[in-house]
């Protein structure tokens, strides 16, 4: 039966032992790059990330300016078409106090000639006035037959696609999580057969020690 000294007596320079510290090694390589893997692929979900928000806001943005602009070119025509059937209707309402003015002088002098003047003087005003009165009267008859008294108002009709648009676009986008395969291939060696040179060395887990005992 073998001793634990005659066991262990080479062990330093076996190549158990030199296969064990080798084993060792590799573990620390093959860990120390799949950390590297791993915290690499921390560092890629970061930058993606960022791309992905700077991405959402540039699509953010393009849709606000094209909405900016198309608003723009819409309260751009509201702003002509009121300004255009606004100075209609006031160049039509001008005419009118003007012309309002001119009866109200009409009927202040016929007034006034009444209580002064001659009767043939009030005669030749009314027949002047009558002739006035006549052409006014087929004025405002023109008007009331043309298109200057339309009531005239201001809609918008919106485009179908914006006032759907919270069925037609529900989402912004979605993020897509895509896993591909690790690349890595861990190193591994050669499984030698450690032997110690000892003859006849069995494993260590069969040895049985003995105890000596000295007297």
């Amino acid at each position: 039966m073998l001793s634990i000294d005659d066991v262990v007596g080479d062990v330093k320079i076996s190549n158990a032992l030199t296969e064990c510290e080798a084993n060792l090694e590799e573990n620390k390589e093959n860990v120390a790059m799949l950390l590297k893997d791993r915290k690499q692929n921390l560092s890629s979900l970061q930058t993606e990330k960022i791309k992905i928000q700077a991405k959402i806001r540039d699509t953010r943005r393009n849709i606000n300016e094209h909405l900016d602009k198309i608003e723009a070119q819409v309260l751009n025509e509201l702003t002509k078409l009121e300004e255009m059937h606004t100075s209609k209707i006031q160049e039509l309402v001008a005419l009118l106090e003007q012309k309002e003015h001119e009866i109200k002088e009409m009927q202040g002098s016929l007034i006034a000639l009444k209580d002064s003047a001659s009767d043939l003087q009030i005669f030749l005003s009314m027949k002047r006035t009558e002739k006035l009165t006549s052409s006014d009267n087929e004025y405002l008859q023109s008007i009331c037959l043309g298109d200057d008294l339309n009531n005239i108002s201001l809609s918008v009709e919106l485009d179908k696609t914006l006032k759907d648009i919270e069925k037609i676009i529900p989402t912004f986008g979605r993020v897509v999580t895509r896993a591909d395969p690790c690349g890595i291939v861990l190193k591994k060696r050669k499984v030698k057969q450690a032997q110690i040179h000892i003859s006849n060395v069995r494993s260590i887990d069969s040895i049985r020690l003995n105890l000596i005992k000295s007297i």
